[in-house]
């Protein structure tokens, strides 16, 4: 019940960054869909193997779009352009990209929310599955972005 690609969740355009928190739930809902919950964005990245990144146990630079020393201002790629960065469960892009805002708050009582994925300007502890960022809802930068969850129908 997840996008595949992150939003507009088409493969082989560029997916939309520079979006706030808000507005990613707006137009998440717009869709009868909602931003993906933490632990489910997780699991669909880790996969049925419980892997640390999409596709395996082992960081490799290569495999999703993310900065290296030998790649330091990677920017952000076109839906499905990285074949190797999917997870088990099929998703594409869950690592690098753009990190995606999910629904979760960092503490019940902070306003800042949980961001998954690393991006195109992280590496490889951002682009761990498990890996936990935040930022300010308001907050719109070129490698923040978010995929649409949905419930069973």
């Amino acid at each position: 019940c997840m996008d595949v690609f992150e939003f507009p969740n088409r493969k082989a355009q560029l997916p939309r960054g520079e979006v706030t928190w808000n507005e990613a739930k707006t137009l998440c809902e717009s869709q009868g869909k909602r931003l993906c919950h933490e632990a489910e964005w997780e699991k669909a990245c880790k996969g049925p193997q419980d892997f640390d990144y999409p596709y395996g146990r082992d960081y490799v630079a290569q495999m999703c779009n993310l900065s290296d020393e030998l790649s330091p201002n990677r920017s952000v790629q076109k839906s499905g352009s990285q074949v190797r960065c999917i997870s088990g469960y099929g998703v594409a892009d869950l690592s690098g990209n753009l990190g995606e805002w999910t629904s979760a708050r960092v503490a019940a009582d902070a306003p800042d929310r949980v961001i998954k994925g690393g991006g195109a300007d992280k590496g490889a502890i951002a682009s761990r599955c498990a890996a936990r960022l935040s930022d300010d809802p308001q907050a719109a930068e070129s490698t923040l972005g978010f995929r649409c969850c949905a419930g069973l129908r």
